[in-house]
């Protein structure tokens, strides 16, 4: 038995699991993406505002999930940047329209997750709903 296989096993699934339990915690919409833009983990926020569930979001294209919505080509820029650059970006404001759900003025905020120990690239998206304050001032 190879120790240095174990201990990479059972870092990674301590790594799965606290990143599962700090998405599921956080009040505002969080996903973890793949370097594909598939989405890993969503939280119970996001599954919430965007009127999904985990079974039909999990696993899917972040923009197959947004079919329909208006002005997702820039969300798909920046984050194909971010994985070239490894970088983050921060309070981009975009509003999407949703099919059955309507106009959603959002603020994203992203950055790359490189766990020490995997060799994958995953991208963390902050997504904060700004309908209230785009009501307030209009």
């Amino acid at each position: 038995m190879n120790i240095n296989k174990l201990k990479f096993a059972e870092q990674s699934a301590a790594d799965a699991g606290l990143t599962r339990a700090i998405v599921e915690t956080v009040r505002h919409p969080l996903l973890v993406l793949d370097e594909n833009l598939h989405i890993l983990l969503a939280n119970p926020a996001f599954f919430k505002l965007f009127k999904l569930n985990k079974q039909e979001t999990e696993s899917q294209s972040l923009l197959s999930i947004c079919d329909g919505a208006r002005n997702t080509a820039e969300i798909q820029q920046q984050l194909k940047t971010i994985l070239q650059d490894k970088s983050k970006f921060e309070e981009l404001h975009i509003s999407l329209e949703f099919p059955g759900i309507g106009l959603k003025p959002l603020i994203l905020n992203s950055r790359i997750l490189k766990p020490a120990i995997v060799k994958s690239v995953h991208i963390l998206l902050a997504i904060e709903d700004v309908t209230h304050i785009s009501r307030c001032n209009d």
